[in-house]
């Protein structure tokens, strides 16, 4: 991952197990970007029914890819149109639409009835949410 591709708030799992001032963090738990420096994050994760705040290296790092259910635990809902072809989805929330493709796995984020960003990867989403909408999503992972 690059920093560049990153914003605070930010969700992301660790790609590696990770040992930091004793706490051990298995591979795959998702974290919170909290600050971004050239090579490393200041994560927030909950571990083992505690939190733990610190750095990891970027290397440590990778995104969470978008699923249809983390789309509807971010709030989105599915819409249904009589011009969808049956392998196409629409999930919303307001005036946000993704395209989902449930045969090639693809999600676009549509404006103007028109795909313009495919998006793969939640931090991805969280930043065209932010750009396009000017809040936050709300993830609930």
């Amino acid at each position: 991952m690059d920093t560049k591709e990153l914003r605070l708030g930010n969700y992301v799992k660790l790609s590696k197990d990770y040992q930091y001032v004793g706490v051990e963090i298995p591979a795959g738990t998702i974290c919170k970007v909290h600050a971004i420096s050239l090579n490393s994050l200041y994560l927030e994760c909950h571990v083992n029914g505690g939190t733990f705040y610190g750095e990891v290296p970027i290397s440590m790092v990778e995104p969470i890819s978008l699923t249809e259910g983390l789309l509807l635990k971010c709030g989105f809902n599915v819409e249904y149109y009589e011009f969808q072809i049956k392998e196409q989805r629409l999930l919303t929330i307001e005036d946000f639409w993704i395209l989902y493709n449930t045969r090639t796995n693809f999600y676009g984020v549509m404006l103007s009835n028109r795909v313009f960003k495919q998006i793969e990867y939640l931090n991805q989403l969280q930043n065209i949410y932010f750009d396009l909408a000017g809040i936050e999503l709300k993830v609930n992972l």
